[in-house]
């Protein structure tokens, strides 16, 4: 793997000794790790081969012809391994026909088709057991094919729409008929056939969008349709022949998901009861014994609040150990064996291997993206009775399975609150937001944070698609009222979150009758709560949010607020780091509220100036470095408004020697800044 990524970056810049027209000694020695005997090493051969391809498209078709020819001579020589191998690694370099201008001309693309529908038409209804090996190979290649584009697909349709539709049952009879007989290894076969016509079927709603017509869909929901009854007798065939059908099973599942998250709702309407069934078991692990949760929660929750969790975990040089040690992460886990299609399904020209996540995980991840998608599809009176569903769910789970519950429910209903803004939709009438505000609430006060966090975001998009500002003020009052009367860290952080949360996704506009008392309490709270940095944080953090959120609304509370952070940077302990780096994004926000009119030269505006750049200077001489990144966030503001103010002297040279930090962070926001200095101030 070093020697592609090193090929990839060299390129074309000089000849390449690798791969000489004659004799590319490079495959030959790759050759060793395309016939191994381990599925993950032949896959990992593939992918360094993509690299190659992708370093020398000049190249793609002398390296076609030669996996070909390995693929020939392994199947001659009945060695399974090799023609997996090979077949991975043809599917790898047709996966990067696309993102290359040279292409792979047209005879060759006929032939590697002509390969792959060979092996398709020989051995799905075989009972050998070579013939597994021969149908993952001939769909790999397939998928691959048809990510080339529509200008190769074009032509194939009626083929490819024949192979999908002939791939499952035809009928209910036909479907109850397959059911009552049936070995072991059939079935193995059949679920591998499956899944792979799911996978390429991917591969087309994904790159051939052009030939994704109205009636194509239609024509492409007789299979969906299909695959969608299959998943009723999964539970009973694997109680029947094993539990080795299970990842088959969990395999087909999530190829099924990822087919129809691609597709609109309306598609699959009539089929949208039954889906939801599926989803909702999925992830509320109806049938799962393990206490799965979904690697989606974080993404679900707003890139600002990552800060509320942890957000320096992703400047940093060792990111990717940092993740692994989070609760709840998936981070590490992830292998091309879990989902092989990845090698030709992977969309961009990076170099590292895409880690796709284990089956258990991204079986969860996949239904509630879809989920998600298809919520507005669903029924005000069915919305009612999933929200029930949910609490009767997490009330009878106990400990560490219904934390693992409540996590994915959550994420699932963020998803589809995120969707309803997108489709410029409304959650439903009084009884409906009700319901969703119990289901909520109970978790402001969770110990988890990600929970919190889920928790305060889910209440804001709530009051986003609403429609109702009478269920706006009920969200403040209840949540004012819990930050009078608790002393519960967690119920006060939640709470308070939940107001900054619902200024983001209600605006200014929307919420300004709430701004003052929001405002008032959070202030109240920080000062309160000063031995409690936990609530600290979080209300310094929802009075960010509204600072951003309230533009001149805002401007009755910049002094008041700028002068409770001078306050608590003199007071605070240089331990709170998470305090600080707070303050840092409060200032930030102050100073964008403020605008042009730092510019001013009244008295009042000299005081306020001069406070924002004592606050920032105290800020950067903080020795951690992600707090000094805030301050650098803050400079950088005040210098797109007032730039006369900001004095280049003294600053550029802390930003230099901030270069060389061992911090990726403080080093990537010093560069971003100094570049920002130089384009506004060239002279200077």
């Amino acid at each position: 793997l070093p020697i592609s990524v090193a090929d990839f970056f060299v390129g074309n810049v000089a000849p390449n000794p690798l791969l000489p027209p004659a004799q590319p000694p490079l495959l030959e020695a790759l050759g060793v790790v395309l016939t191994h005997s381990s599925r993950a090493v032949r896959l990992a051969g593939a992918w360094c081969v993509r690299c190659v391809g992708l370093a020398l498209p000049s190249q793609l078709s002398v390296l076609v012809d030669h996996c070909l020819s390995g693929l020939r001579l392994g199947r001659s020589r009945g060695s399974l391994s090799a023609v997996s191998g090979y077949s991975y690694t043809i599917a790898a370099l047709l996966g990067t026909v696309r993102l290359s201008e040279l292409g792979l001309p047209s005879t060759k693309a006929k032939e590697v088709y002509k390969l792959a529908k060979e092996f398709l038409d020989s051995f799905k209804d075989s009972d050998k057991s070579s013939s597994v090996t021969y149908l993952q190979s001939g769909w790999a290649i397939m998928g691959a094919y048809i990510s080339m584009g529509a200008t190769h697909v074009r032509s194939q349709m009626s083929s490819l729409l024949s192979l999908w539709r002939g791939s499952f049952p035809r009928s209910m009879k036909q479907l109850r008929e397959e059911q009552a007989g049936g070995t072991l290894p059939s079935w193995t076969n059949t679920f591998e056939n499956r899944i792979g016509a799911l996978s390429t079927i991917v591969s087309f709603l994904t790159f051939c969008e052009d030939l994704a017509t109205p009636d194509m869909l239609r024509r492409l929901m007789l299979p969906l349709d299909a695959a969608l009854a299959v998943l009723s007798s999964l539970p009973v065939l694997i109680k029947a022949h094993g539990v080795q059908l299970k990842a088959c099973g969990a395999l087909l599942r999530l190829q099924l998901y990822k087919a129809l998250g691609l597709l609109p709702p309306m598609i699959y309407e009539g089929s949208l009861s039954n889906l939801l069934k599926e989803l909702v078991a999925e992830f509320t692990l109806t049938e799962n014994l393990a206490s799965t949760t979904t690697s989606l929660l974080r993404s679900m929750c707003h890139p600002d609040d990552n800060i509320l969790q942890g957000s320096w975990l992703e400047e940093t040089d060792y990111q990717d150990v940092e993740e692994q040690l989070q609760p709840n992460s998936a981070a590490g886990s992830g292998s091309l064996e879990h989902d092989p299609a990845h090698v030709y399904l992977h969309r961009s020209q990076d170099t590292k291997i895409p880690g796709p996540l284990p089956l258990g995980v991204a079986v969860i991840d996949s239904s509630i993206a879809l989920f998600g998608k298809a919520f507005p599809a669903v029924a005000m009176n069915h919305r009612q009775q999933l929200l029930s569903h949910f609490k009767e769910c997490i009330k009878h789970s106990k400990s560490v399975r219904q934390q693992a519950i409540q996590i994915n429910i959550y994420t699932a209903f963020l998803a589809a609150l995120k969707n309803l803004v997108e489709v410029k939709s409304v959650l439903g009438q009084q009884d409906l937001l009700t319901s969703a505000h119990g289901l909520i609430a109970g978790v402001l006060a969770n110990p988890d944070p990600m929970l919190r966090c889920a928790a305060g975001e889910a209440m804001g998009r709530m009051s986003q698609v609403g429609g109702d500002s009478h269920f706006v003020a009920q969200v403040v009052q209840r949540s004012l009222d819990v930050l009078k009367s608790s002393q519960d860290p967690d119920a006060l952080s939640g709470h308070a979150l939940v107001l900054g949360c619902l200024h983001r996704y209600v605006g200014g506009m929307g919420s300004g009758q709430h701004l003052q008392a929001s405002v008032t309490f959070l202030h109240s709270l920080v000062r309160k709560d000063a031995s409690s940095p936990l609530v600290q944080v979080w209300a310094l953090h929802a009075l960010a949010l509204i600072a951003d959120s309230g533009g001149p609304m805002f401007r009755n509370y910049v002094e008041p607020t700028l002068m409770l952070v001078m306050e608590l940077l003199l007071s605070v302990s240089l331990s709170a780091v998470a305090v600080y780096q707070c303050l840092g994004k409060c200032l930030s926000a102050l100073v964008t509220t403020l605008g042009p009119e730092l510019q001013d030269s009244s008295q009042s505006m000299n005081s306020i100036r001069a406070t924002c750049l004592t606050c920032c200077a105290i800020i950067q001489d903080h020795p951690d470095a992600v707090v000094r990144s805030a301050a650098i966030s803050s400079l950088q503001q005040f210098q797109v408004f007032a730039p006369k103010y900001v004095s280049l002297p003294s600053v550029v040279p802390k930003l230099c020697s901030s270069l060389d930090s061992s911090h990726l962070l403080l080093r990537r926001v010093a560069a971003n800044c100094l570049r920002q200095f130089t384009q506004r101030e060239p002279k200077a």
